[in-house]
């Protein structure tokens, strides 16, 4: 039996909600194998970062929420790289590739940044749609939390500090 619309709508208002408010889904399912290419001409690829704690983001430079939070994550990244965080920006597919090479450099972000040209990693995870979005991935290489808008911070650092504290 299909879903009618009015059994649908109650359904798709609460994920808009859900969204807009930073609503965090957990999950403990294989990353997707991602290889991007980063501003700096290096090969970033997911299945090299085994044994780290990863994080992806999927920002555009037009993205209110998306420009408050590189601050935070490059922050982030400096407290916690050394303990096993790698970060990873990937600008959406209809960024303008010198937009985000601006961007990266004005801000200096200190981590790598990748252009989603094609739209495959967006596809790769999920088809994502909204910025920002960003995946943790564990150390095992599966995707341990996705967040979806503008998060709660302390409570994004301190699930980020239970991954890092988790054996490999």
């Amino acid at each position: 039996m299909g879903l009618t619309k009015s059994a649908l709508l109650p359904f798709l208002m609460s994920a808009l909600l859900a969204a807009a408010l930073g609503f965090a889904f957990t999950w403990r399912e294989p990353a997707p194998a991602l290889a991007l290419q980063t501003l700096d001409g290096t090969r970033f690829t997911l299945a090299a970062q085994r044994g780290k704690v990863v994080f992806v983001s999927f920002w555009a430079s037009g993205c209110p929420a998306c420009v408050r939070e590189m601050p935070y994550l490059t922050a982030l990244d400096a407290r916690y790289a050394g303990r096993g965080l790698r970060s990873l920006a990937v600008a959406v597919r209809d960024e303008d590739p010198g937009w985000v090479r601006a961007f990266a450099r004005r801000h200096a972000l200190p981590f790598p940044v990748a252009h989603d040209a094609s739209g495959a990693a967006a596809k790769a995870f999920g088809g994502v749609a909204l910025t920002p979005t960003a995946f943790l991935i564990d150390r095992r290489g599966r995707i341990a939390l996705e967040l979806v808008g503008e998060p709660d911070w302390g409570a994004f650092e301190e699930r980020l500090k239970a991954l890092l504290a988790e054996a490999d």
